[in-house]
């Protein structure tokens, strides 16, 4: 269902929230709202009547009626938050008066509301209703959440800190997904982004973030997802996200399928590729020993056993991501006014990229891009 350019309206929200006489109420796959505005007396009936969907968007939403009462419940939400239910959180339409923690019964029509099926959240460029609140109201009740989307102009640290003690505390025990996107300056910092991944009492699979100022710290925390990351995109973030650490997440994630990182320097992928190629060699040269063993001690070149034991040992494999089916990488040069690219430059990543087998979309700098020439052939 999507809901778009429209004042809802309370008995509309009812209807969303209600059983019917068998207990049974309205299950939903997918509620989008999209450019609707909410007025404040209908904001805690709203909450509750989009609870009924496992996959919830809300897009551009406008709150109106909050007014001067904005700050003073943003700063006590979050000087204490509260230990109610969201459904208690009660705001007078003016916003002259403020009463954070109102424990008045719900309206009637929902005094046996349906239990919150939000497993997939999106909440993208809300207008007049700050993070704190939509954290109080949208986020915080989903406690089967497995994917969470915020998209917001900027993510103040406060905010961060109070989103990770949430996740500390298990609020979210699903939760898998995180994408966090911000706009108008980067937010959250290098550290509050390393006490979220921190935080997280699961490892996280999937994990993108827009406009962030990732760094070492962060780089550090993320570390301990790798066994299970499947999707790290880095986009826009600051030029502390370096090509050592693109090359880390690809030498030490099996599950990856998705990687975007905004370097991925040739030094590294010929470094790699150099130790396949010496690994290569070994093996030839690990063959040819066999060979003239079975053939009989005819020549003085046959190598030792020690040189023989430290030939036949595991070859090492510098990228482990052999799931990987979706790789952007922005530059592959130190900077745009690098002289063009090399044949030999070239050669490099297109020979790294035929070793990922499952690849099927990629963009490698300026060179690469549509990766279908270097899909496996199809079944026959």
């Amino acid at each position: 269902m999507i809901l778009e350019d429209m004042m809802p309206l309370s008995e509309f929200m009812g209807v969303l929230g209600n059983r019917d006489a068998e207990g049974r109420s309205l299950e939903l796959d997918d509620l989008v709202w999209k450019r609707v505005t909410v007025r404040l007396p209908c904001l805690a009936l709203f909450s509750k009547a989009s609870r009924i969907a496992r996959t919830l968007v809300l897009e551009c939403m406008i709150v109106k009626g909050l007014g001067s009462g904005a700050g003073l419940l943003s700063s006590n939400f979050l000087a204490s938050p509260p230990s109610t239910s969201y459904s208690s959180a009660v705001i007078s339409p003016t916003g002259d008066a403020v009463k954070a923690l109102d424990r008045s019964p719900p309206p009637p029509r929902l005094r046996s509301p349906p239990p919150c099926r939000v497993q997939h959240l999106r909440i993208s460029w809300t207008i007049d209703f700050p993070l704190d609140l939509q954290l109080l109201f949208w986020i915080q009740p989903c406690s089967q959440l497995r994917s969470l989307v915020w998209e917001a102009f900027s993510f103040p640290e406060p905010l961060i800190s109070h989103f990770a003690d949430l996740l500390r505390s298990h609020t979210w025990p699903h939760l898998t997904s995180l994408e966090i996107t911000s706009c108008l300056t980067q937010h959250p910092s290098d550290t509050s982004l390393a006490e979220l991944l921190d935080a997280s009492p699961n490892l996280l699979e999937k994990l993108i973030f827009r406009n962030v100022d990732f760094g070492p710290q962060a780089f550090r925390s993320l570390r301990r997802h790798f066994p299970r990351l499947q999707t790290l995109q880095w986009v826009n973030c600051s030029s502390k996200v370096t090509s050592t650490m693109a090359r880390e997440v690809l030498q030490s994630c099996e599950a990856l399928e998705v990687f975007q990182a905004p370097y991925l320097l040739i030094e590294d992928m010929r470094s790699t590729q150099k130790e396949l190629q010496n690994t290569e060699n070994k093996q030839q040269g690990h063959e040819q020993h066999t060979e003239q063993l079975q053939e009989g001690p005819q020549s003085s070149s046959i190598t030792s056993p020690v040189e023989t034991a430290t030939t036949a040992t595991s070859p090492p494999r510098p990228w482990v991501c052999s799931k990987l089916h979706t790789l952007y990488i922005a530059a592959t040069v130190p900077s745009y006014s690098s002289p063009p690219l090399t044949k030999e430059e070239e050669r490099v990543i297109s020979s790294r990229l035929e070793l990922l087998t499952e690849l099927r979309s990629c963009n490698v700098g300026a060179t690469f891009s549509t990766a279908p020439l270097f899909a496996p052939n199809p079944p026959l």
